[in-house]
């Protein structure tokens, strides 16, 4: 006895709607929600312990399911491919999270003698920045790199010090809401002392 058509066992279908792109999610965390039509029982799964599912499962029919991310305190970019099935049929979708910005320096202080010299100042940052020196070093700190932003070392000359006082100069570094200022100092020259000849005779 053969099976009628209304018998017959119904191949699996799955839809994903209420996304027109691929998600983006600040590093804050957040969410988001998309509807998941399926004619028989359906699961999904996350790749990322960071991005979660819910509901992770339903039945037959329409259901509502909210993409759930936690905050990303890394300084990199990171993506969770999320993967729907309905028995033999499944659908993927690739949520990706940004990154924390950030700029930092290695270190804010630096001293040099009173003698010409190149400092080096290394940065780690994931977003575009700006450097200057402040007005009153300009005439003793000078830029000698320009491709800061992919080697993130930023090097000047610093001019030789002739007077005797030590001076300080700030160099200020910029990106985004983040700010940080390396402090530059200088020793003064060292006074000499000259003897025009090197023996004399009493009368």
């Amino acid at each position: 006895m053969s099976c009628s058509k209304e018998e017959k066992i119904a191949d699996p279908e799955l839809t994903i709607t209420g996304i027109e792109a691929q998600p983006v999610i600040e590093a804050a965390g957040g969410r988001f929600t998309l509807n998941i039509t399926a004619n028989k029982e359906w699961s999904a799964s996350s790749g990322q312990g960071w991005c979660k599912v819910e509901p992770s499962k339903g039945t037959a029919g329409s259901s509502t399911v909210t993409i759930v991310a936690d905050e990303n305190t890394t300084t990199d970019e990171r993506n969770a491919q999320i993967r729907f099935t309905c028995e033999t049929v499944s659908q993927s979708i690739t949520v990706t999270q940004k990154q924390k910005d950030a700029l930092t320096v290695s270190s804010d202080k630096i001293e040099v003698d009173d003698e010409e010299n190149t400092i080096s100042v290394e940065l780690k940052s994931n977003i575009s920045f700006t450097y200057e020196v402040e007005a009153s070093a300009k005439s003793w700190i000078t830029p000698i790199t320009t491709k800061a932003l992919t080697k993130h070392v930023l090097q000047f000359k610093v001019s030789a010090n002739e007077n005797f006082e030590r001076r300080e100069g700030k160099i200020f570094i910029k990106g985004g809401a983040f700010a940080d200022t390396v402090y530059v100092y200088q020793e003064g020259s060292k006074p000499s002392i000259v003897i025009s000849q090197n023996e004399y005779k009493s009368k």
